[in-house]
């Protein structure tokens, strides 16, 4: 039996539940705008209207970002984080705190304490619109790592690639082959967030490479041909294993020598240097004046 994709577990999930509004079928409550079907319990009215009003933005500019016109309704569903768990707990991760089914045009949030910034709320309703439009762009299956990649960088979330964490994995040649990124993700916390650090590492790689309207050449290219590995070699002129190298030459150099010679990590190094060098004299001139107190009694 292969592998299963993610969005598969997830329509198999659904299969089993039905539904996924609310348990307390009394407690649904809707807000409808021109996109968007918002399900919430009554407790998180302040947090659904939110959602209602970065869905409408957010769709829009990444919409127009991917050159789509048409945009057929999309379902969210917010859900209290016990009832998300108790449904998704078994297959998702904990730090999980929500996910797209594109097929279904359907967006699951759970209400977690990260929620209360509101900067922070419309960067995970951006990022779970992107995968429900770069599905209905493409028409046909996408790795996981490109699917992540392109929403990290559509919802434009700020300084999302951790340079430490990237470039460590660089040096100690821990960075994870895409191929192992193109079903599914790690499931551990350290793991699947350097999956994603890497994943929005190859399209700040293509978009520096081929330009900045390659994600959506590739989308197009990939629906024309209706396979991604078809679409990406028309769109870029390299196939996914030549892309890989690149890439990986690419990562060794932005990620090494250039970002050891950047002076902020260069200032934090000396400053760890300074501070060691300061608590070792410190500890020091306290064991001198202790032998001192000993000679002198």
């Amino acid at each position: 039996m292969g592998r299963q994709t993610f969005f598969e577990m997830i329509l198999k999930l659904l299969f089993t539940f039905l539904i996924v509004l609310p348990n307390k079928p009394n407690d649904v409550n809707l807000i409808s705008n021109r996109y968007f079907d918002i399900f919430y319990p009554s407790a998180r009215k302040n947090i659904a209207e939110d959602v209602s009003n970065y869905s409408v933005s957010e769709l829009e500019r990444i919409s127009r970002n991917l050159h789509i016109t048409a945009v057929e309704k999309i379902q969210i569903s917010i859900l209290e984080e016990n009832e998300f768990n108790e449904k998704y707990g078994s297959y998702l991760p904990e730090w999980g705190i929500g996910f797209a089914i594109p097929k279904k045009s359907l967006i699951i949030l759970k209400f977690p304490m990260s929620f209360f910034n509101p900067s922070r709320l419309k960067f995970i309703v951006g990022h779970e619109i992107a995968h429900v439009l770069i599905h209905r762009k493409a028409g046909a299956f996408i790795p996981r790592w490109f699917d992540e990649g392109t929403a990290i960088y559509l919802s434009k979330e700020p300084n999302f690639i951790d340079e430490i964490k990237l470039s460590t994995a660089v040096i100690l040649k821990r960075i994870i082959p895409l191929k192992d990124l193109t079903q599914s993700f790690p499931y551990s916390g350290a793991r699947a967030n350097l999956a994603y650090i890497e994943s929005a590492s190859t399209i700040e790689y293509l978009i520096s490479e081929y330009g900045p309207y390659i994600v959506n050449q590739i989308l197009s290219e990939t629906k024309e041909a209706r396979d991604f590995g078809n679409g990406f070699l028309i769109a870029t002129g390299v196939d996914l294993t030549v892309f890989e190298l690149e890439w990986r030459t690419w990562l060794k150099k932005r990620f090494t020598v250039t970002f050891i010679l950047k002076p902020n990590l260069l200032f934090l190094i000396v400053a760890i240097f300074v501070i060691i060098i300061g608590i070792t004299r410190k500890l020091r001139r306290s064991r001198l004046r202790s032998s001192d107190e000993c000679i002198e009694d």
